[in-house]
């Protein structure tokens, strides 16, 4: 239950943020959609797509040697790899909240808000008093 009232809260944030942004609100409700949107709007399209695919290597790797379908020194570079593709999709999420930040006037510590209790965040950025000034990447 906690979960879902959770995840309300980051959508109900994210409408406002759209519309903030001039984008319909009820773009933010589609799942994939609408993170292609914010990472198209703040640091670019080409992010988004850096991103899925390293999520997707992350998680490949993971699951073949979770399933023991490498061995030995494969296994081993699968681990760093599905270590290193982690490491990248964390960065870019980090990119994304940080130009979320700046492009609604706010700076690192709010970065770290974004980062730690992200629907709050969400929250605030959207139903608060705050102006959206385009990506300032």
């Amino acid at each position: 239950m906690t979960a879902v009232f959770i995840f309300v809260l980051s959508l109900i944030g994210k409408y406002f943020i759209f519309e903030k942004m001039g984008m319909p609100g009820w773009k933010s409700l589609i799942p994939i959609y609408s993170d292609y949107l914010l990472f198209r709007e703040l640091i670019g399209a080409g992010y988004f797509w850096g991103y899925i695919a390293s999520a997707l290597l992350a998680g490949s790797c993971s699951a073949l040697v979770t399933i023991g379908m490498v061995s030995g020194v494969m296994e081993f570079l699968f681990i760093i790899t599905a270590v290193a593709a982690c490491t990248v999709t964390i960065a870019i999420q980090i990119k994304l909240a940080h130009s979320l930040s700046k492009s609604f006037g706010h700076g690192i510590g709010y970065t770290f808000g974004l980062i730690f209790i992200e629907p709050i965040m969400l929250m605030i950025l959207g139903l608060g008093n705050n102006r959206y000034a385009r990506a300032a990447a």
